[in-house]
């Protein structure tokens, strides 16, 4: 949790353009960084997905737009 000067409000968010001026430890957060410090720990892989095989499947016809009349 961290304590901030809020410089502008709108309906749907808030800006903090300043420093922060207070921070609190969770145990949430404590134990997310825990849980993340151990997978950072791993070596990491490079994930490329699957490729399928055969041919690729057709994409779908295109409709609307400003050259349909």
């Amino acid at each position: 949790m961290v304590t901030v000067e809020i410089t502008y409000a709108a309906p749907h968010h808030l800006l903090a353009e300043g420093a922060v001026l207070d921070v609190r430890r969770t145990r949430a957060g404590d134990a997310w960084e825990k849980r993340n410090a151990a997978e950072a720990a791993k070596p990491a892989g490079v994930l490329l997905g699957l490729p399928k095989i055969g041919v690729p499947e057709p994409l779908p016809a295109a409709t609307g737009g400003c050259a349909a009349h």
